[in-house]
């Protein structure tokens, strides 16, 4: 490129040299001058990888009608980044949510919607999958981990409709490409192997893979294999949040007490100076706990893709195989100030009580409820999707596609969980004012790593399945025309898909329970005791809490993984166990679609107009299969709907001036509501709350009327600044039906209730009032938001800094209808996608060295858009910014030698409750929990032979 930029336009070089300023770091080296002391003239310009990339990611970008963003692979098999989702997060208007396990990029959320409301296809087929701590929850979620990035070699991000597209995502569509031999004609071979280092779990992990693709003339075969391992530990405390008072502990009409109670009438009592008063008002969260967990990762995946390809036809067989298994050991210790009103009888004694600022209560207490928990969970992903695709060109104006896809996703994840409890006599130190963020938790009259100190012992074993399949057959026709100047193509389409979900659960409590253990015994036969001295006094995690201070409690009794599996056996009890019928379902959606659509393309005072117009039908079929509750019994049910969507789109895109575009577009789309929405049975979401869910078969799709206007500048080679508005306006969206019913009437076990809601024996008042909720087709919401990106290689600037380049993007979103009633009446905001974010990377790069450095920002998050239920209890994810780094040096065409760091500032995750109506005091008080991630820095090499 021309250094004829620098002189041609001016503006581009203020812009280019505002932001050099900012990414630029110090530099001996000389720049290279003439006798006259100007900068040399650099006729060109090699353009090198992430240059490379970013250019062609651009090229899409601007060569499209509607608003379309993406990320390019340099060369085949070389993504840009570790994790698929993690480069989208660079790409505005999209926002990374991480797994809570390994702390990896797993879940996208698109323009203010979340994860459900964005559509990813593969090689243009819709797919879906899950993994991790999502499998069960029977969603409509893509979790991009199961898949490592270097076997893809571009994605894009659709985020205007186009009838071509397969409906349902009302955020938007993200197609996947996996590489095919004539990519790049002739023989590649691509290898990478690093070593990932977390500085949390201390431990270093492989990672490596490998591809080879070579063409024959018209043939050509394409394999990769990519594995990776990771270990990934994660410390913390939690308080779950509430906001507990003494004086409304036994107040049933109050659903926010959670039967916390003091006993201030206790011989023992102190208060300590302050009134009976302020005692029995001060807050205390529900529990004090320590949250300790070790995830271990494994992933293996294998692409391949077969090609013939000459100037009339193209047709390839592509492959994707992927496993993921994940194995985490939770273990959490610490004080459930929330069943002191049923636990402990007479309630806690306030020995040395302490009033904070913000009304929270601190002390020493006596007769404090202690619980200790292990939770064993392991998950695995097997997906598999084949995909069969050919293009004809019969003539030179007519072409035919076609295209046969099935894929399938078959996870299970299992969690054992041991608990033991103590419930009285306990005296504790609990006091959060020194230490942000690890409070002082010290048992002053007993021993917590001696399994004899806890009193009762219990357990919850589970199995939960999900399984996608996913076929579609599609064939369209295109044919390129003219009409005096203009030129367009017109396409016309038809698709069948079928999507069916199974999910399950399966509990293993009763027939574990008599099941015959190493010992002889059962688990009805061990007394507390027998059942207490298996526990381990050691905690299996190291390092834990590395931030935490001497009075933060490190180590407590608990059961280990080798105990768990190894003499208690669950996973032979749960196999052997019934379906738990209420939690399992098989829906079947079929959905037929047609599509017109056409592009044009033609000048209009001499610039150039390009147009798209579509009209797509679809038509759905669903039938389910459930179990409902009949006179106590669970009986199978199957049920049937069908509903059909018009969903018209139009798209402009017209050359203003010199390399500016303006954008404009309008669609109407659909986002189907989640399955477990529709097909769900009897649910208890979470066993300490008297909540349940049921399923509504009834339900239509969200549908939403979009609307977007764009202008772009491509300034200069590589380059551009854009702004964008957009609108999504969506009816029929799903929110809460509730009515109260007694617990009786849902003919459920009292074991699917937790032991705050039992009684000494196990068992549960018929009476107590149960909130059922379920899903119906009454909201109304819309979403405003604007889009900020610029993009520049500052080829402008003389010598070495000609070699600098940055990629900057903001968005903010605001939302109309997502707003939540207190109890005071009184309306508040609530927003479960970010408000607003930002990404900003600064990039170095020769034809040998490049060093890149990056900053993700998005604001606070409410974890849950519902008042739960009427308790003015809003969970919060504070806002997050991640620092991630990379650098390379090219030795040869087959060694590149790169470290790359993520998450390099330490970012935590903080979660809280606001005060809604200024009746808790100090707004940011309630924190929810706190969790340490951790840095990770991988050492590699990769390269070509």
């Amino acid at each position: 490129m021309m250094r004829e930029y620098f002189a041609r336009n001016d503006l581009s070089a203020a812009l280019g040299l505002a932001v050099a300023s900012l990414v630029a770091t110090t530099s001996n080296a000389q720049t290279e001058t003439t006798n006259s002391g100007q900068a040399e003239v650099i006729e060109e310009i090699s353009v090198t990888g992430m240059r490379s990339s970013l250019r062609q990611s651009l090229a899409i970008k601007q060569e499209a009608t509607g608003v379309v963003d993406a990320v390019v692979a340099e060369d085949i098999g070389k993504f840009p980044d570790a994790n698929v989702a993690e480069s989208l997060q660079r790409i505005p208007g999209i926002y990374l949510s991480r797994d809570g396990s390994s702390n990896e990029g797993n879940r996208i959320s698109i323009r203010g919607l979340g994860p459900s409301f964005a559509v990813t296809t593969i090689n243009g087929a819709p797919v879906h999958t899950t993994s991790s701590d999502n499998i069960g929850s029977s969603t409509r979620d893509f979790n991009y981990d199961v898949f490592p990035s270097e076997l893809f070699g571009a994605v894009r991000v659709y985020k205007t409709p186009m009838a071509e597209l397969t409906e349902g995502g009302i955020g938007g569509v993200v197609d996947l490409a996996t590489p095919r031999p004539h990519d790049q004609d002739g023989q590649v071979i691509r290898y990478a192997v690093s070593a990932p280092h977390n500085d949390s779990s201390e431990e270093t992990s492989p990672r490596g893979s490998f591809l080879y693709s070579n063409t024959w003339g018209n043939f050509g075969a394409l394999i990769g294999l990519a594995h990776s391992e990771a270990v990934n530990t994660r410390s913390g405390f939690q308080t779950t949040g509430s906001f507990n008072r003494s004086a409304l502990g036994e107040n049933e009409k109050d659903p926010g007490a959670f039967g916390f109670k003091l006993d201030l009438d206790n011989p023992d009592a102190n208060f300590n100076g302050l009134t009976r008063d302020q005692i029995d008002n001060a807050f205390m969260p529900r529990f004090y706990r320590t949250f300790a967990t070790k995830n271990e990762r494994e992933r293996t995946a294998l692409v391949n893709s077969f090609q013939f390809k000459n100037d009339k036809l193209d047709v390839s067989l592509d492959t994707l195989l992927a496993d993921i298994s994940d194995k985490r050991d939770e273990y959490t210790f610490g004080a459930a100030i929330r069943n002191s009103g049923t636990t402990v009888g007479t309630g806690i004694v306030p020995i040395d009580p302490i009033i904070d600022e913000h009304n929270n209560l601190h002390g020493v207490f006596g007769n404090v409820p202690i619980f200790a928990e292990s939770v064993v969970n392991d998950s695995e992903t097997e997906f598999q999707s084949f995909n069969l695709r050919a293009e004809y060109l019969p003539t030179d104006t007519v072409t035919l596609r076609g295209q046969i896809t099935s894929s399938s996703s078959d996870a299970e994840l299992t969690r054992w969980r041991m608990g033991s409890e103590t419930r009285e006599g306990v005296e504790m130190l609990m006091d959060h004012r020194g230490n942000g963020l690890y409070p002082n938790l010290v048992i002053l009259n007993g021993d917590i790593t001696n399994p004899q100190f806890y009193t009762r012992a219990d357990r919850d074993f589970s199995l939960r399945n999900e399984e996608d399949d996913d076929d579609m057959a599609k064939f369209e026709i295109a044919w390129d025309y003219g009409v005096r100047d203009w030129l367009g193509t017109l396409k016309s389409g038809v698709s069948f898909a079928e999507s069916s979900k199974y999910s399950s659960r399966t509990n293993g409590n009763s027939v574990f329970d008599d099941q015959l253990l190493p010992n002889g015994l059962t688990w009805n036969t061990m007394t507390t005791e027998q059942r207490l001295a298996v526990m381990d006094s050691e905690l299996r995690i190291d390092p834990f809490a590395k931030g935490a201070g001497e009075n933060f409690p490190k180590g407590w009794a608990n059961w280990t993984r080798d105990t768990i599996e190894n003499f208690f056996q669950p996973e032979r009890a749960t196999r052997m166990s019934p379906r738990d019928f209420g939690a399992t379902f098989q829906a079947q959606e079929d959905v037929a679609s047609v599509y017109l659509q056409t592009d044009l393309r033609g000048d209009v005072y001499n610039r150039e107009l390009r147009i798209n117009v579509g009209l797509r039908y679809s038509e759905t079929d669903v039938s389910i299969d459930n179990f409902l509750l009949v006179d106590g019994e669970f009986e199978s049910n199957s049920s049937e709907d069908s509903y059909d969507n018009l969903m018209p789109s139009v798209s402009l895109a017209y050359d203003v001036y010199n390399d500016v575009v303006l954008r404009a577009s309008y669609g109407k789309t659909i986002t189907r509501s989640a399955l477990t929405d529709i097909a769900g049975g009897l649910v208890i979401p979470n066993v300490f709350e008297p909540q349940a869910n049921s399923g509504n078969p009834g339900l239509l799709p969200m549908e939403a009327d979009q609307y977007d206007l764009t202008a772009e500048w491509y300034f200069a080679e590589g380059a551009l600044v854009s702004v964008g508005l957009f609108q999504k306006d969506l009816s029929d969206t799903t929110i809460s039906e509730t009515v109260v019913v007694p617990w009786s009437s849902l003919g459920l076990p009292d074991s699917a209730l937790g032991s705050n809601l039992q009684d000494v024996d196990g068992k549960v008042d018929p009476d107590l009032p149960i909130t059922l909720s379920t899903k119906v087709n009454e909201g109304d919401v819309s979403f405003t938001g604007l889009e900020v990106a610029y993009q520049q290689n500052f080829t402008f600037l003389p010598g070495i800094w000609s070699n600098l380049g940055t990629q900057m993007s903001y968005t903010r979103v605001d939302t109309d209808g997502q707003n939540w009633t207190s109890r005071s009446g009184v309306d508040h905001e609530v927003w479960n996608v970010p408000k607003y974010g930002y990404a900003m990377t600064g990039f170095w790069e020769d034809e040998v060295f490049t060093a890149r450095l990056s900053w993700t920002y998005k604001d606070r998050t409410a974890v849950e858009t519902n008042n739960d239920p009427g308790r003015d209890l809003q969970r919060w994810r504070t806002g997050a910014g991640y620092l991630d780094a990379s650098l390379s040096y090219h030795l040869t065409d087959w060694l590149e030698v790169r470290i790359d760091g993520t998450n390099l500032n330490d970012e935590k995750t903080y979660e809280y409750f606001p005060d809604p109506d200024g009746i808790y005091s100090g707004s940011r008080s309630r924190r929810d929990n706190f969790l340490e991630n951790g840095r990770t820095i991988t050492l590699g090499i990769r390269g070509s032979l």
